[in-house]
């Protein structure tokens, strides 16, 4: 992969599985982006799904598209994947308050090294998924990279 790639190429790195229509709406969504406010997109953990179900996993991405917004306000267009942010800011923002508050019960991880200072039953073994901050740089290109930290406690 280039050095900045086009937002196709970033969309079919994250979701390689993706049909063409799929990956079209995703390229969409962030082709939308203000040029370099940051896009997050969020890629579901199988393990966490089959642990909590669709339900609860769709329910986390509401809270994402959802956090600090005026009534019917979204940050998503309904997609559940691609979510827009005014700044990095905000981001952090938002991400720190769902977390803070407990907003999605299991949904972030507790890393390895702080487990044995939790209660028993109060870690989730797995990320509720993985988190990809994406930057469009121009009218086709961008830079990527997986927040890998995004899902874990702090």
């Amino acid at each position: 992969m280039s050095l900045y790639p086009t937002i196709e190429q970033v969309v079919r790195n994250i979701f390689p599985d993706a049909e063409n229509a799929q990956v079209r709406k995703y390229v969409k969504q962030i082709s939308g982006a203000d040029k370099l406010d940051p896009v997050v997109v969020i890629k579901p953990n199988p393990t966490w799904v089959a642990n909590y179900g669709w339900i609860a996993y769709n329910n986390a991405m509401d809270h994402f598209a959802t956090y600090n917004l005026n009534n019917n306000q979204r940050r998503d267009e309904l997609s559940r994947c691609v979510f827009h942010f005014k700044d990095i800011q905000e981001l952090h923002t938002v991400r720190d308050g769902i977390c803070n508050a407990n907003l999605i019960p299991n949904g972030f991880h507790v890393p390895r090294g702080l487990q044995a200072s939790l209660l028993p039953g109060t870690n989730n073994p797995v990320p509720l998924g993985q988190a990809y901050l994406v930057i469009k740089l121009g009218v086709k290109k961008s830079e990527f990279s997986e927040d890998i930290k995004f899902f874990h406690q702090i």
